[in-house]
């Protein structure tokens, strides 16, 4: 019975797994084609809409399969003939994987052989990122394909879930303010997607069972838009983040004498510092929600809660001790508390400023011993009515930091003009030269290293300021939906148009010059609570 499903489907549905396929080798293409430098321009150009067909495709396949034999309604024949459920469902599913998963994987396989990757290296990756994209994208679809007969069905029921999810934004934001998403825009984001992920999986699953077997399509319909309402509910509190994020660390047991010091030499001040009128706040929101940047429509409406009350902005010099010199310091977030003398919290704020990090301890090519010898400044805004109370009662400001120690776990050295590079750490590397830059591409089997140096030396040992990619993303196997090679790279300016800037290698000593790479990787996760006085200093006007 399944195999006579699949040949009905395959009869019927051929031109569409043709198109979804010619889709499919066309974003391979782009993709290798502007993988190095040198690229092809019109495969850069034909990259993004190329992937955004891509999903449409898949989606579209897998509800055009389901919708072969639909589900609701009663005037179906397979409702009458001898066709077991559970073999519908198979056929649908065996016929998805047969016509997505197997030509995406044996495209996927090819470009990564081409491009040097060994063989089983290029299956096992692909055979991974295949089976996330049937799990997360191709099983949600079939069961919202499994609640509509129709195209037009689909789309109504693709409006209402939009709505849906926009409310649920709204609402949420509107009560948690920027605490929405505790990890958004940070290296644990990753965390976060999987818990989201796992859910919409699970809701999908119990659709698909409850369609498939009981054939309860109210209540299923129900169930996609009561979740979708609540997937903007589903946040992975911070610290139980942050606790896995250490457990699975590279290294538990890595030096801990590295901390941030606040002040010192250089006291902390503060100063008013002006917040948007609630007007603005609102227009600003609003241009978010356009755009669909959901954080500044959450930062917006925490503006308008707030409305124009006067804030101070309080500069804190840092300072970082214990760093070795093949050591970088990064911030994920920081939290900050004021309290008043009797330790009552008067005010609290999460990622209340940019994290000023990394915090280097020096060029890849000093020796240095001690502590770090630059401050960083680092700004808070508090409220005034708060602070003008911290003050008189002698309160303290207390910073909870959460940071991560990465440390140097490779090194290697490649020509700067037309230099190519293999490494188990950064994969395929290539470097070019242009009139006011080196340009460097690294394509990684896997995923790329979130934080790697270069440092351009000529044959004489001169050498340019060291550029940082450090984009902190801490996952471990959870793959690229649409590719397994993932791209690093940097650009080197060695000549500076307005004559701002000075280089001490520039393009007449590219020949015989070096790129000197450092990738680093996290050694250890951890937190550090710093108290301080409020600033005592007066409240200066800008």
């Amino acid at each position: 019975m399944i195999g006579s499903i699949l040949r009905k489907d395959v009869r019927l549905l051929w031109p569409l797994v043709a198109v979804v396929a010619g889709i499919q080798a066309g974003f391979e293409w782009a993709s290798f084609k502007t993988g190095l430098p040198g690229a092809n321009a019109v495969a850069g150009d034909l990259l993004r809409p190329l992937a955004l067909a891509w999903n449409f495709g898949i989606v579209a396949l897998a509800v055009a399969a389901v919708q072969e034999d639909p589900l609701p309604g009663v005037d179906e024949d397979w409702l009458i003939r001898p066709i077991p459920r559970t073999g519908l469902l198979l056929s649908k599913l065996i016929f998805i994987l047969v016509a997505v998963a197997l030509p995406m994987l044996l495209l996927n396989v090819a470009h990564a052989v081409a491009m040097g990757f060994p063989l089983w290296s290029s299956f096992a990756h692909a055979l991974g990122k295949e089976l996330y994209v049937f799990l997360c994208l191709v099983v949600p679809a079939m069961a919202l394909a499994t609640l509509t007969r129709n195209l037009a069905q689909l789309v109504l029921l693709a409006a209402v879930l939009v709505l849906a999810w926009t409310l649920g934004l709204v609402v949420s934001s509107a009560l948690l303010g920027l605490a929405r998403c505790p990890t958004c825009n940070t290296g644990l984001s990753w965390l976060q997607h999987l818990l989201q992920h796992g859910v919409v999986l699970a809701g999908a699953i119990v659709i698909l069972i409850l369609q498939y077997y009981r054939r309860r399509t109210h209540l299923a319909r129900i169930l996609a838009v009561a979740g979708t309402a609540a997937l903007a509910f589903v946040q992975l509190p911070w610290s139980s983040a942050f606790a896995m994020q250490q457990r699975l660390a590279v290294r538990a047991d890595a030096p801990n004498a590295v901390s941030i010091v606040i002040g010192g030499e250089a006291q902390p001040t503060a100063r008013l510092g002006g917040e948007p009128l609630p007007t603005e706040a609102a227009h600003r929101a609003t241009r978010a929600f356009l755009r669909g940047d959901v954080d500044s429509v959450a930062e917006g409406l925490g503006q308008l809660a707030r409305g124009s009350a006067e804030m101070v902005a309080v500069a804190l010099p840092q300072r970082v001790t214990g760093l070795a010199p093949d050591q970088v310091l990064l911030i994920d977030r920081s939290e900050v508390f004021l309290a008043d003398g009797a330790g009552r919290i008067l005010y609290r704020h999460s990622n209340a400023a940019q994290a000023p990090g990394p915090f280097l301890v020096s060029p890849p090519d000093a020796t240095v011993t001690g502590d770090a010898p630059d401050l960083i400044d680092q700004s808070v805004l508090l409220p005034l009515s708060a602070y003008t109370q911290a003050r008189a009662s002698r309160g303290t400001l207390q910073l909870s930091y959460s940071l991560t120690l990465m440390g140097l776990a490779a090194q290697y050295r490649m020509s700067a003009l037309e230099g190519r590079l293999r490494t188990p750490a950064l994969g395929l590397c290539r470097s070019t030269a242009e009139r006011t830059l080196v340009r460097l591409r690294c394509q990684q089997l896997g995923n790329a290293p979130s934080c790697f140096s270069a440092t351009l030396y000529a044959a004489d040992g001169r050498h340019n300021p060291t550029e940082w990619a450090c984009t902190p993303d801490y996952r471990t196997h959870v793959p690229d939906p649409q590719q397994i090679l993932s791209f690093a790279g940097l650009e080197l300016p060695i000549h500076d148009p307005a004559g701002l800037a000075r280089y001490a290698v520039e393009a007449s000593g590219l020949p015989g010059a070096q790129l000197a790479l450092r990738i680093y990787a996290p050694l250890r996760h951890f937190s550090q609570l710093s108290r301080l006085s409020a600033p005592s200093a007066d409240v200066r006007p800008e």
